[in-house]
């Protein structure tokens, strides 16, 4: 379930927030095998989106993973 405080502030600064099982399970893992679900994912368009989104991310107290395009 998601953290539902957690999107509605990524969203509401206007960030692309995906909560569906498809960008939360691709997510689940990286290179490292490591496994981790996350809330949701944040596409951010810009850097200053990402700076937005760490922020939001600080405010409500929440981890912050970043991952990179997924190529390898």
């Amino acid at each position: 379930m998601a953290d539902t405080a957690l999107v509605h502030g990524l969203r509401t600064a206007g960030l692309v927030v995906d909560v569906s099982e498809r960008a939360l399970t691709k997510a689940t893992k990286d290179a490292s095998q490591m496994a981790s679900r996350p809330v949701c994912v944040v596409r951010p368009r810009s850097t200053e989106e990402i700076a937005c989104a760490v922020r939001t991310c600080r405010a409500h107290g929440s981890a912050l993973a970043v991952a990179g395009g997924y190529t390898g």
